[in-house]
């Protein structure tokens, strides 16, 4: 499995941030992506979609990297990890908890 992560201030940083990484024969699969809520999420995650690339994603009120090359704390930004890896290997999906709470949901 390959693993990249991007750091970056909005939409368009990230696009080309990630042009980059397919430079290097990097082909990934999976987003976990955190943001800001100043973040427009839904071009990011219509970005990712249109490469068939699964996401999921959340607003953060501080977005961190810590890996071997640099250390970051934000406010304001994003941050994702891409993971190159089989699409059989996972899953990522929804639910509508209809009232009920997050933790009775992994008990179903």
């Amino acid at each position: 499995m390959k693993v990249r992560t991007i750091r970056a201030d909005g939409p368009a940083s990230f696009k080309e941030q990630f042009e980059l990484h397919l430079e290097n024969d990097f082909n990934p699969k999976v987003a976990i992506l955190f943001s800001s809520v100043e973040i427009d999420f839904v071009e990011i995650s219509a970005f990712l979609r249109g490469r068939s690339i699964s996401l999921f994603g959340a607003s953060s009120c501080g977005e961190f990297v810590f890996c071997d090359t640099f250390q970051s704390i934000t406010e304001g930004g994003l941050v994702c990890v891409l993971l190159e890896i089989d699409p059989v290997s996972f899953d990522i999906r929804a639910f509508d908890k209809n009232g009920g709470f997050s933790r009775d949901m992994g008990h179903d």
